[in-house]
């Protein structure tokens, strides 16, 4: 059941929303997509807002602020975990690609994803600031239910890259206060270096850090205006992570991983103990040891 309260505002209005709506309701599935039974009851509500598309964009942008819970419950066992979320989404941008088609992009900020199970005990939780990107097909009209996503893809960091080519991006990026570290792992380039150099990083006193992770973002800046290509996604990363964690460990142990961009029906393994991030995008993943259930 869906309780919602919507103003509709005429299309000449550029200043006021065309929807501006409270919406609030119940939700009832079940599933057995797992190998056991799942019913799941949720409940939900926010404020969605539609507004006239920027600089002539023919599609709405979209602005939903949410909070959201669902019980997962095995009907044969009676054991249950919560995934709820509250947050913000934002449409920031859509630019032509060609045509009707149209590159989104997206910003969610709050707490969008926690997993408790049946004691209380947090499970899993995402939040901060996640961004999105898709394409999208707008049929060249504001109509909102027709528009058909293309492409989206979902970027990650995930387990350690060979130590040789994480020698060769430090090098690419020519900070020289990260030689000693390149040195270290080159003349150990296995999982012992890996190990040695990560732990360094990790446990290193927050005034180090507070001077060498500002080197390494300067770096990466230069080498992303110089046009270089090989490690383009690598430098980039430094500084959104550098931006979003300030003097952060994360931003040095970002040199050590492998950054991957998966698209529609990819997909990768990543047994138990292996480091890993999600950066950008929306993907599906799957424990196979959730408690309880």
């Amino acid at each position: 059941m869906v309780i919602a309260c919507a103003v509709v505002g005429a299309g000449g209005a550029a200043a006021r929303p065309l929807v501006h709506e409270h919406y609030r309701g119940t939700d009832e599935f079940s599933f057995d997509d797992c190998g056991f039974p799942i019913d799941a009851v949720g409940t939900f509500s926010g404020l969605f807002i539609l507004k006239d598309g920027r600089g002539g964009d023919p599609t709405p942008y979209v602005l939903n602020n949410y909070d959201a819970s669902t019980v997962y419950t095995n009907s044969d066992t009676g054991a249950w975990f919560t995934i709820s979320g509250n947050g913000l989404y934002k449409d920031m941008r859509l630019t032509q690609v060609a045509g009707t088609v149209y590159r989104l992009d997206a910003m969610e900020a709050g707490r969008p994803f926690r997993v408790q199970d049946s004691d209380g005990n947090q499970v899993m939780v995402d939040r901060g600031r996640l961004l999105y990107t898709a394409l999208l097909d707008t049929q060249g009209d504001a109509d909102l239910s027709n528009d058909t996503f293309i492409e989206g893809t979902f970027e990650v960091l995930a387990g350690f890259r060979p130590a040789a080519k994480s020698v060769e991006l430090m090098r690419a990026l020519a900070v020289s206060d990260l030689d000693p570290f390149v040195n270290l792992l080159a003349g150990q380039p296995e999982a012992d270096g890996l190990r040695a150099l990560f732990t360094t990083w990790i446990t290193a006193p927050q005034p180090d850090l507070d001077l060498l992770v500002p080197a390494v973002i300067d770096c990466a800046i230069d080498y992303v205006r110089s046009g270089e290509k090989e490690f383009a996604a690598e430098a980039r990363t430094v500084l959104e992570l550098g931006e979003r964690y300030p003097g952060d460990a994360g931003v040095l142990a970002s040199l050590l991983l492998n950054r991957l961009t998966l698209r529609p029906g990819e997909g990768i393994y990543l047994p138990a103990g292996n480091l890993h991030t999600y950066l950008h995008g929306v993907g599906i993943g799957r424990d196979l040891n959730l408690p309880g259930i």
